[in-house]
């Protein structure tokens, strides 16, 4: 794993460590204002079908369109790397995490059934960032049978 100015290369991280390498360093080059062309290294992968990694950054660069244009280094011969240029700051993890428990409480939701769901290995605090939805007014408490459930506010 290795980093230039214009070229961040994300071999030898797991998924979730790419993803998270990838946008702490979009949102350092956003917060610089550096929005020219910058190319991402995540390889093409072993198996011929296409890496991981490629795979779901792709996906989630496809997630934030509205934030960012990129290219896929496919149409320059090149499946292993993904140019993207940056227009306005991703979401950071803790902000991701939320809006993926919001989406998940669309219907109620117990708090067995969130932490269930949301097992965060790195010690993310998932019941804190629940209690913190309710109060900033994204998430309400509603009643399940004789239990507590929480449910995404319209």
């Amino acid at each position: 794993m290795g980093k230039t100015a214009d070229t961040l290369d994300l071999h030898g991280l797991t998924v979730e460590e790419a993803i998270e390498h990838f946008v702490q360093h979009y949102n350092e080059r956003v917060k610089k204002s550096q929005g020219g062309a910058w190319t991402i290294v995540h390889g093409y992968g072993s198996s011929g079908q296409g890496g991981v990694i490629r795979s779901k950054l792709r996906s989630f660069l496809e997630q934030h369109k509205d934030k960012l244009r990129y290219e896929a280094g496919d149409n320059f011969g090149n499946p292993g790397w993904t140019w993207v240029y940056p227009k306005i700051r991703l979401p950071d993890r803790q902000e991701r995490l939320a809006l993926d428990i919001l989406g998940y409480c669309s219907i109620p939701r117990t708090e067995e059934k969130i932490l269930g769901e949301f097992i965060q290995p790195d010690g993310v605090k998932i019941r804190e960032l629940v209690r913190a939805l309710v109060n900033q007014g994204k998430l309400k408490e509603v009643r399940k049978g004789i239990k507590v459930a929480y449910q995404a506010n319209p």
